[in-house]
C-alpha cells in the first residue's frame, strides 16, 4: 500500500513545469531517487543475468495505432490500439516463472537517451510495455460480458421449460383434456394421453437445451475463474506493477554502406515516419520487428525509471547493444516529422549516475515465448507410433535386464575377493592349540592303560 501511495503521489507530481532545456533547475524536485534512467551502458560491466526474455511480435500495422504524433511533453508517441494483441515479451526463467508484458507504445528520442560506451547515437527508439494483467483487463471484462450474455439467453429456455411444465400439470389434473360427449370415451382417452406425452416431450427437448447451455455456461465460468486466479497470482509477482522499455539505438548511414552495414533500421525508421505521418499511406509496408532487433544479440538490462517527470521508479530498461544503421534521408524525414530536427536539446534526458547498489545484467535476445511442455496421450497417437513406444520400452527393460544379468556374477566375484583378503589380513595361527589338545589326550590314554580293574569281594 505504501508504494502504490507512493506512486499516485509521483503521478500527481507537478509536470507542467519541466521541459528538456532546463532539466537541472526544473527537474529537481520531480526526479529523486537511486534509481533514474537513463544511463551509460558499459558492457564490461555486465553480468549474465539469470533469466531470460523472450519476445513476440506480429507485423505492425498502421491500422494497429491508436494515435501518433507529438504529445505535450514533447515526446513522439504512438499508441497502439486496446485488445490487438500486437506483441508481447515474456521475462522470466521458465514456463512456469515469467512475467509478461504486451507493446502498448513506441517512442522517438533525438539524440538517444542511453549512450553506449559514453557514446551518443542519432536516435533512440523505446518500445513500452505495459504489464500484461493490466491489459488483460478489458480480455476479462469482454468474457464477464459473454457469460452475462449467455446466461441472459438461457432465461428464454428457462421460461420455455417453465411453460411446459404448466402445460404437463394441467393436463394430469384433468383440465384443457379433449373429453366430449360423445361414446367415443376411448378416443378422447388416447387423445389426452398424447397430449401428456407431447408436453413430456416438450419438457424433455427444452431440458436437453438448457442442459447444452448450462455446459457451455459452466465452462466459460471455469475459464473465466482461471483467468482470474492467474491474474490475481500475477499481481503479487514482484514485477507486477513494473513496465518493459525496449530501446534500439538508430546511427546515420550513407546509402552507399547500407549494403555492408545490414541497414535494418531503415525499415523501422520509415515505418515510425508514415505513422506520425498527418497522411497515412494505408497501403505501407508491416514491419516486421524480428528483423530489425535480430536473434542472438546482446541486451542490457537494469531496473530502472521513466526518463521524465515524475521520473516513477518502475521500469525494467532493456537496451539493443548493436546500433542499428538507417539511410541518412529516411532519418531526416523522420526528425522532420517529428520536430526534432534542428533543435538543440533534443528531447532526451541527462545520462543518470549508476551507483553501486544497482547492477547491470546482459542477456539474449530470443524469439520463442515460453511454454508448458505438452504431454501427448497416448490414444491420440497413431498405431504405428504407439507400436514404436511399445518397442522402446521393452528395449529398455531387455538392456536394463542385461546390465543386471551380466553385472551380478561381477559383484559376487569382488564381493568373494575381498572377503578372503579380509580373513587373509586377521588371520592366526591355532596349531599351538592342537598340539596341546593332542597330547592331554594321549596322558589320558596312557593313565587309563596303567591302571587295573577293581576286584569285588
Amino acid at each position: 500500500m505504501l508504494r502504490l501511495a507512493g506512486l499516485v503521489w509521483l503521478g500527481q507530481a507537478d509536470t507542467g513545469s519541466w521541459d528538456y532545456t532546463r532539466q537541472d533547475s526544473s527537474w529537481g524536485q520531480l526526479c529523486v531517487g537511486h534509481f533514474q534512467s537513463p544511463i551509460d551502458i558499459e558492457p564490461k560491466h555486465a553480468l549474465k543475468g539469470d533469466f531470460e526474455i523472450r519476445m513476440l511480435y506480429r507485423p505492425l500495422r498502421l491500422e494497429d495505432v491508436e494515435s501518433a504524433g507529438v504529445d505535450s511533453d514533447g515526446v513522439p508517441r504512438i499508441r497502439f490500439k486496446e485488445g490487438r494483441s500486437i506483441g508481447k515479451v515474456q521475462i522470466g526463467s521458465g514456463y512456469d516463472d515469467f512475467d509478461e508484458y504486451s507493446l502498448s507504445a513506441i517512442e522517438v528520442h533525438a539524440p538517444s537517451e542511453h549512450t553506449l560506451r559514453k557514446a551518443s547515437w542519432a536516435l533512440e527508439v523505446q518500445l513500452w510495455h505495459d504489464p500484461m494483467p493490466v491489459s488483460r483487463t478489458n480480455k476479462l471484462l469482454q468474457h464477464t460480458q459473454e457469460l452475462l450474455q449467455a446466461l441472459e439467453d438461457s432465461e428464454s429456455r428457462f421460461a420455455a421449460l417453465d411453460r411446459s411444465q404448466a402445460t404437463l400439470r394441467k393436463q394430469l389434473n384433468g383440465e384443457n383434456t379433449p373429453w366430449t360427449s360423445n361414446d367415443n370415451e376411448g378416443a378422447g382417452s388416447q387423445q389426452a394421453q398424447d397430449w401428456v406425452d407431447a408436453a413430456k416431450a416438450d419438457i424433455s427437448s427444452v431440458s436437453t437445451l438448457l442442459q447444452q447451455d448450462m455446459k457451455g455456461v459452466t465452462e466459460n465460468a471455469i475459464k473465466l475463474q482461471k483467468e482470474v486466479k492467474g491474474l490475481v497470482t500475477a499481481q503479487k509477482r514482484r514485477f507486477a506493477g513494473f513496465r518493459v522499455a525496449l530501446s534500439l539505438f538508430v546511427l546515420r548511414a550513407s546509402p552507399v554502406f547500407l549494403g555492408e552495414m545490414n541497414g535494418t533500421a531503415t525499415s523501422l525508421v520509415r515505418w515510425l515516419s508514415q505513422a506520425l505521418a498527418a497522411n497515412k499511406d494505408a497501403d505501407s509496408a508491416p514491419l516486421e520487428l524480428e528483423v530489425v532487433i535480430g536473434s542472438g544479440k546482446d541486451l542490457y538490462s537494469y531496473e530502472g525509471s521513466v526518463p521524465r517527470p515524475p521520473c516513477t521508479p518502475n521500469v525494467r530498461w532493456f537496451v539493443l547493444g548493436d546500433p542499428q544503421p538507417s539511410d541518412i534521408e529516411q532519418l531526416s524525414f523522420l526528425l522532420k516529422e517529428t520536430q526534432l530536427a534542428g533543435r538543440v536539446h533534443g528531447n532526451a534526458r541527462q545520462v543518470q549516475p549508476f551507483g553501486p547498489s544497482r547492477r547491470l545484467n546482459v542477456v539474449q535476445t530470443d524469439w520463442k515465448v515460453f511454454e508448458a511442455p505438452v504431454i501427448v496421450s497416448a490414444e491420440s497417437m497413431s498405431p504405428g507410433r504407439q507400436k514404436m513406444i511399445l518397442i522402446e520400452r521393452y528395449c529398455k527393460v531387455f538392456v536394463l535386464c542385461s546390465v543386471f544379468l551380466i553385472c551380478t556374477p561381477l559383484f559376487f566375484r569382488i564381493y568373494n575377493s575381498c572377503a578372503d583378503e579380509e580373513d587373509e589380513d586377521t588371520g592366526w595361527d591355532a596349531s599351538p592349540l592342537v598340539r596341546q589338545q593332542s597330547m592331554e589326550g594321549a596322558g589320558r590314554r596312557v593313565e587309563m592303560v596303567g591302571t587295573e580293574p577293581a576286584k569285588h569281594g
